[in-house]
Formats: structure tokens, sequence, C-alpha cells
């Protein structure tokens, strides 16, 4: 990986903790979604592309300032898993929290734990054969941007255990929303 590409990793997974959470580090899971292309299945679930894309113009704004434009170009190509988990957990903190990264930490983990990737953390990828990490990883990946899991969400990044609908059906956003009403009490929400 080049120099600024590495930097834009590390940048990424210092946003959601990445490399330190409760001693254990991902380095190794972060760089396989970093590798991997996010696909969008639902056309509103562009929204969550862009948001990754949009990761690398703050980072040249953070970083790099009198060559931001050049580093974008730099970073050029699809979104990826990473870019897309990190905004996102980003959008979800800012619209509930306001801006905490506690909590865009906590929520990016929590789509992890949904996806059964939160095992995956350096030392058990380091006792693993490399190739057995990277299918279970891809597999995990491609069941749940292929749309293959269960239509109550199992398998995505927000499961549900009373699903009204199909998931597969409904975008990220709305997924999200099921998601909250389901684990979490909100505010103005009558739970006689």
């Amino acid at each position: 990986m080049d120099n600024v590409r590495e930097r834009y990793l590390r940048w990424l997974c210092g946003l959601v903790g990445l490399h330190n959470r409760r001693g254990l580090s991902y380095w190794i899971l972060a760089r396989k979604l970093f590798q991997t292309p996010y696909v969008v299945r639902i056309g509103s679930d562009r929204d969550r592309e862009y948001d990754g894309c949009n990761l690398r113009y703050i980072f040249s704004h953070e970083c790099c300032p009198g060559t931001p434009d050049r580093i974008t170009n730099m970073l050029e190509g699809p979104c990826s898993v990473l870019e897309m988990l990190v905004a996102f957990s980003m959008r979800i903190d800012d619209w509930l929290n306001g801006g905490d990264e506690k909590e865009r930490q906590r929520w990016f983990f929590q789509m992890l734990r949904n996806l059964k990737l939160v095992e995956y953390n350096d030392g058990a990828c380091s006792s693993m054969d490399g190739r057995d990490f990277a299918e279970h990883v891809e597999m995990k990946l491609d069941i749940w941007m292929e749309g293959r899991y269960r239509w109550n969400g199992e398998g995505g990044i927000f499961p549900l255990r009373m699903a009204d609908q199909d998931q597969r059906k409904v975008d990220l956003w709305y997924q999200l929303q099921g998601y909250l009403r389901e684990n979490y009490r909100l505010v103005g929400e009558d739970l006689e």
C-alpha cells in the first residue's frame, strides 16, 4: 500500500478505534475491509456509498492541507466496506448523539458484531490460516452485500427479532430505524 493509502487507512481505523478496542487491535480485518469494495444493492443505499467516499475528502483536508485535491485523487476508486461502515457509524452517531467518539465506535463495532466479524481481532487472525480468514470474511460480506441474509436481517448489519417486512428489500437507513425501535427506547416513545 502506498504511503497516502496507508495513512488514510490508519486515519479510518483511528476514527472507530480499530487500533485498540478493549486491548485488541483489528488491523488485519481493517485491511481486508479496506480492500473489499462496498456493493450497493438498493438504490437509496448509494447515500452510504457517497458518505464513505466523502471520508477521502475529509481526510485530505484534515491531514494534508495545501494538497487536498491531489490527495483525494490518489484515493480514487470504489467505496470500500471499511469506508462505508466508518461513515455510517459517524452518520448514526451524529444523528443520535451529535458526534460522540465513543458512540461512533460503539456503532461501528455493533455492525461488526451483527456481521459476526468482531471475533476477527489480530490475535485470532494470526492463529488462523490467512486464506481461511479471508474466505470467512469474504463469505460473510458477500452474504450481507448480496442480500442473501435472512428475511429478518440476520446476517446483515441490523438484524431484527420481530421484523414486519423482508429486511433484504429495505435500505440500510430504514433497517437502522427498525433496529433502533427494537433495541432502544427512543425519546418521545410511549412504551406502555
